[in-house]
């Protein structure tokens, strides 16, 4: 490292000795000393454009956009990128200016040619995040035409709530292509998790099989199966399988209120609500499930309950007044688990039920995903200490908080330390899981069939 600065100063140096010495020092690295290194590099040689790139790439990787956002600005300013650089540089458009104009110029790049599978897939999610869902389809039914052996299609197929009738229409071609072509296990997951969502089981159950064996996606492909293996043989009740963004499930006799914060693909994790049903048709209270088109942890509220979040709160608080006057608990899974809380906090629940979900955004941030990173990014902002719930938790004594996690997933083990002080919240450590989606074990064992009894008892 010392002699690769001090080289910095030789002018012979150029930009091709610079590639090849940088790689080689870089690969030494972990990724924080990297970023810390190229830093010190750029000082001494400013003007160098496989520094800055360099730099620029790791920045954005270890979660710092605006740094990226200024190199990738300050490299154009002598020529076009390169195309692995242009690639990361359009994903920092969301974060760079206001959602309505990364719309529109991610729109025109579509229009005007850009139909790669990773421009459609943002097109389609950044079109939903601003409420223009007839683009989303559109952009998404294109993405199946041009791509449908691309397994971000699927991906942002489970992420788009359709109509029951399109699920099953595209579904028939997704079979065609399961069983004609030989596609990537990824695919193959969300075909499973697709498959499931739109009501055919037995489609999914035999892709987990052949998944679980796989290196990879096998310990999620076995944890989905035992879960589904304990919820049985499931007719879920009817008002569970509309079409509404909203589904009230009512209960003979009860008095208490769940409210069910859907994920990205509805239910908890990857158990969609039509499994999660039997679970909570065992529970003594009227059911709300709630899903978020818009794909933003309900920050923009849903729009059959108003036009945001304050709307979407004060309409849910009108609906849980008609339905009951017993005890209201949300719960949620992962993001949903913090939208869960925030509501909570908002209509005074008695409690909040969140699996592996967080009470700040920024709490565990360092041991993110890449892409955990980037979402959160988006959907936050910059200002991350904003969403943080903690001084509301303990302004509300009267709502317990739940959060359940696996004891070997660092991130979430991590975003526990957050309720160290936090007198009416508590922490459920499932021993030997060591995966995000802790809902799937927590059905598969009955902890959160225990924890929502205990809740409402």
């Amino acid at each position: 490292m010392a002699w690769y600065l001090a080289g910095l100063d030789a002018p012979d140096i150029d930009e091709t000795m610079l590639k090849a010495a940088t790689g080689d020092v870089l690969s030494s690295m972990p990724m924080q000393a990297q970023v810390a290194f190229l830093k010190t590099a750029l000082e001494k040689r400013p003007q160098s454009t496989h520094l800055m790139l360099r730099l620029a790439m790791r920045a954005d990787v270890s979660g710092d956009y605006q740094l990226a956002l200024d190199l990738f600005k300050k490299v154009e300013q002598d020529g076009p990128l390169p195309d692995y650089a242009a690639k990361v540089r359009n994903h920092l458009r969301s974060i760079e200016m206001s959602l309505p104009d990364a719309l529109d110029r991610l729109q025109s790049d579509v229009e005007a040619g850009a139909e790669d599978v990773v421009s459609l897939c943002r097109l389609c999610r950044l079109a939903a995040a601003a409420g223009r869902f007839d683009l989303s389809v559109s952009a998404l039914r294109r993405a199946l035409e041009l791509h449908p052996l691309e397994w971000r299609t699927v991906y942002r197929l489970n992420r788009v709530f359709l109509t029951r009738a399109e699920d099953r229409k595209i579904f028939a071609a997704l079979k065609r292509l399961a069983t004609t072509k030989a596609p990537e296990p990824a695919w193959l997951l969300q075909y499973a998790l697709f498959a499931l969502r739109a009501g055919y089981k037995g489609e999914g159950r035999e892709t987990l099989l052949l998944l679980a064996e796989t290196e990879l996606l096998g310990p999620t492909a076995r944890s989905l199966l035992a879960a589904l293996d304990v919820l049985g043989k499931t007719r879920p009740r009817k008002a569970v399988l509309g079409d509404s963004d909203v589904r009230i499930v009512r209960k003979r006799g009860a008095e208490n209120i769940v409210v069910v914060f859907e994920g990205l693909i509805g239910g908890l994790s990857y158990i969609n609500s039509r499994y999660l049903d039997k679970v909570m048709a065992d529970i003594p209270a009227h059911i709300i499930y709630l899903r978020d088109p818009h794909g933003q942890i309900f920050l923009k509220g849903v729009p059959e309950l108003g036009a945001d979040e304050a709307a979407m709160q004060a309409a849910l608080a009108a609906m849980i007044a008609k339905l009951g006057q017993g005890k209201v608990v949300a719960i949620g899974g992962s993001a949903a688990g913090f939208a869960a809380l925030r509501t909570g906090l908002a209509i005074d629940a008695d409690a909040v039920i969140s699996l592996a979900g967080f009470v700040t955004p920024g709490a565990a941030r360092a041991q993110d995903v890449d892409h955990a990173r980037r979402g959160m990014a988006e959907i936050f902002g910059a200002d991350l200490d904003a969403f943080d719930l903690r001084p509301q938790l303990r302004s509300h004594p009267k709502l317990q908080l739940t959060q359940v996690v696996g004891s070997n997933y660092a991130p979430d083990m991590t975003r526990l330390r957050a309720l160290d002080d936090i007198k009416n919240a508590q922490a459920i450590v499932l021993d030997g899981i060591d995966t995000h989606h802790v809902a799937l074990p927590a059905v598969t064992d009955g902890t959160l069939k225990r924890l929502l009894n205990d809740a409402l008892s």
